[in-house]
């Protein structure tokens, strides 16, 4: 499983997260269960990141994670997303990644969420945990685009 969210702005919210999960022996891709080095800083990085990376392979690496992740928890505190976890988000929404949120809904990113995907941390993984992986497909997603017609004449 995947932790997404603002490392920056909810690091405690998303360490607690990870705690959960972890507690319940199920293993989290990402991130990593690490110190925030300068959370002053717009992209985290943790101690543990190689310092010999780019910002921009430290994501891609983190993104490969994610999407290889059997489901996706979004830590969003009061609905609050962030650029890249909403980048990362529409990312697994596209990979069809099971995906579950904390709160209801991002405010930042107009997508439908169905409450059933809508669980706190210690919850999802008790019943993960004990329920297996059927437990994930309440976190599916059912994305219907608009359908946008053109009437102009060309």
């Amino acid at each position: 499983m995947a932790i997404i969210g603002s490392f920056r702005k909810h690091h405690a919210e998303v360490v607690a997260a990870g705690r959960a999960f972890r507690s319940q022996g199920i293993d989290v891709m990402s991130p990593p269960d690490s110190e925030v080095l300068d959370p002053s800083l717009d992209f985290v990085r943790f101690a543990s990141d190689p310092t010999s990376l780019a910002d921009h392979e430290l994501q891609a690496r983190a993104l490969h994670r994610i999407l290889s992740a059997s489901f996706v928890y979004a830590v969003l505190p009061g609905g609050y997303l962030g650029r890249t976890s909403g980048f990362e988000m529409g990312q697994v929404i596209r990979g069809q990644v099971p995906l579950f949120f904390s709160d209801f809904p991002p405010v930042d990113l107009p997508i439908l969420v169905h409450p059933s995907a809508v669980v706190d941390a210690a919850t999802l993984a008790g019943e993960v945990a004990h329920e297996g992986p059927q437990v994930l497909r309440k976190g599916h997603l059912e994305v219907r685009w608009p359908m946008i017609s053109d009437d102009r004449v060309g």
